[in-house]
């Protein structure tokens, strides 16, 4: 653009810099709001996701849905997007690896999800090594009597109570347990995000909040335009947990909007809670040593391969594995 003659040249300069500045705020902002990307070894590849759809909150259904199928073509695992609650059966079941509730909001009426079919859905459960994410109104049980406690205690973790009125905006910000923070579920998830939501309020004996269901807390509310209880910064947003069973579990009381259902933070805390659910990577990506380490000895000769890692040592030693998703084993 070339600078108006008219104008005074110190102006002109402070027109151009203001103009440059202007040009590189969408550019910053962009950068600042990447999707993730998946993991180099993604435990997904493979897998088969059966997404049983709701009949509301019509914009970000449809748009996640959209958003999963377009996760299943980048990464190579197969979905079911219309799956079925009413013919949900031992023999249906055995085929997924992992079940998505896509706002699927009806677990109180027998003409939209059977006791037989959520029968099914628990014993499959306990099969282990299976893997449920569910959000937002897929959590929300809000009738008063008939509740299905154990979906409530071992599936989502929470018992709801209420989300006030409207969306008013609120921020989060990541948890300060560093056990959660170094765990793979975590990988590239920003620091805060805000969003216009329905914010819930949990009753206090739901497990998130009982050390000894092994939820970990992703997210909490740090603050709201209208109060919620338990108050900021009190207030979890995204939990997940793995059983004795080996089956995982991820449930967020996010999104209610199309914005936030196409932000870059949903898709990508989506993608970061199918990955996990699909169980811990098997491949080796990198492999790091201290030099000397190895005790009366040379340092280890480290060869990966696919799957397999060889690690040789002359003399005494003593050697961690640390998992994908961040736990440590100790071998003499």
């Amino acid at each position: 653009m070339k600078n108006p003659k008219n104008v005074p040249a110190p102006w002109r300069r402070a027109l151009f810099l203001a103009l440059a500045f202007a040009a590189l705020l969408p550019a910053a902002h962009s950068a600042r709001a990447q999707m993730v990307e998946p993991d180099a070894c993604s435990p997904l590849k493979g897998k088969k996701v059966l997404v049983l759809p709701g009949n509301g909150h019509d914009e970000p259904r449809l748009a996640t849905l959209e958003n999963l199928k377009a996760l299943a073509a980048r990464i190579g695992f197969s979905i079911k997007a219309d799956g079925n609650p009413l013919t949900l059966t031992d023999q249906v079941l055995n085929e997924y690896d992992i079940i998505v509730f896509n706002y699927f909001f009806d677990n109180d009426k027998p003409n939209r999800f059977p006791q037989a079919s959520k029968d099914a859905f628990m014993r499959w459960l306990k099969k282990g090594k299976k893997g449920y994410v569910g959000y937002h109104s897929s959590g929300a049980n809000e009738w008063a009597t008939d509740e299905w406690r154990a979906y409530q205690d071992s599936v989502t973790g929470m018992r709801y109570a209420l989300h006030g009125s409207g969306t008013p905006s609120g921020t989060v910000a990541r948890t300060t347990d560093t056990s959660v923070l170094n765990h793979s579920i975590m990988k590239g998830l920003p620091a805060t995000f805000t969003v216009n939501d329905e914010w819930y309020e949990y009753t206090t004996d739901s497990k998130i909040f009982d050390s000894s269901w092994n939820w970990k807390v992703m997210y909490y509310l740090v603050s709201v335009e209208s109060p919620r209880s338990p108050g900021p910064p009190n207030h979890p947003v995204a939990w997940f947990r793995e059983d004795a069973e080996g089956t995982r579990f991820f449930y967020t009381p996010f999104i209610h909007t199309l914005e936030g259902a196409n932000s870059a933070f949903f898709k990508s805390m989506l993608l970061r809670a199918l990955e996990f659910t699909a169980g811990p990577s098997t491949c080796v990506t990198a492999l790091s040593h201290r030099p000397g380490s190895a005790t009366g000895g040379s340092d280890p000769r480290l060869k990966a391969s696919g799957k397999s890692l060889r690690a040789e040592w002359e003399g005494a030693y003593r050697h961690s594995v640390w998992t994908a998703d961040g736990r440590k084993h100790i071998i003499p």
